[in-house]
């Protein structure tokens, strides 16, 4: 079974969460025994899927999947090329969804092959549901996954690249737990709200204490 449905629960409410699991892959036409490579974005040029779609298919691994959660300019053309390709029953595109949290919990491994990012939520959503991750080694990608700990960052334009990291991460499953727990903790410590929202307070604090002083010292020279 996969990386995330293998593991052994006890509870109610993490034995509903495999069986909601279970019921998503059976919707999407993918095998208890699959492994689910996951992107999640706005389907256009930037996000850039045809890159790991290409990918796939020079793997050629009929257990392995691609889940595109999201919709956009270039569906049409990228489902072209999956069908091109010859993996267009491995490539799902569910469109947008609203329930995008259990495709997360449902993946083994996150794909974010994107150009241009800045601090990506989707990125960090999957980071945080313990997912290792592939991502393309541009801005802000390197300031949350950190190259061979949660993952691994690569050329956003080589997919034999890709490929091998691919092929590399489906050899390496006894460590994906690892990694997933590593960007995890990342994103808790670091990113986590009360954290942000204490860096916010002492940014605007230390402002307004500096405005303060700057105030005071002008008033003090109009005095002499």
């Amino acid at each position: 079974m996969s990386c995330q449905l293998c593991k052994i629960f006890i509870g109610g409410g993490e034995l509903n969460a495999i069986f909601a699991q279970q019921q998503l892959r059976h919707e999407l036409g993918i095998p208890l025994s699959a492994t689910v490579l996951l992107s999640v974005g706005e389907v256009n040029r930037n996000k850039n899927h045809q890159l790991c779609i290409t990918a796939l298919a020079q793997l050629h691994k009929t257990d392995l999947y691609y889940v595109i959660c999201g919709s956009g300019t270039l569906l049409e053309k990228d489902k072209l090329l999956a069908k091109k390709l010859g993996v267009e029953k491995q490539v799902i595109f569910t469109g947008y969804r609203k329930d995008v949290a259990i495709f997360y919990q449902m993946a083994d491994l996150f794909l974010f092959p994107s150009y241009r990012e800045g601090l990506s939520l989707a990125l960090m959503e999957a980071m945080v549901n313990k997912l290792p991750v592939l991502c393309s080694d541009i801005r802000g990608n390197c300031d949350l996954v950190d190259d061979g700990w949660g993952g691994y960052r690569l050329s956003e334009i080589n997919n034999k690249e890709w490929q091998v990291a691919i092929e590399n991460m489906l050899c390496q499953k006894s460590k994906w737990m690892q990694y997933g727990l590593y960007n995890y903790q990342k994103i808790i410590n670091l990113y986590e709200k009360s954290i942000i929202q204490k860096k916010m307070y002492d940014i605007y604090h230390e402002a307004l204490e500096g405005r303060n002083c700057n105030e005071a010292s002008t008033v003090k020279t109009m005095d002499l």
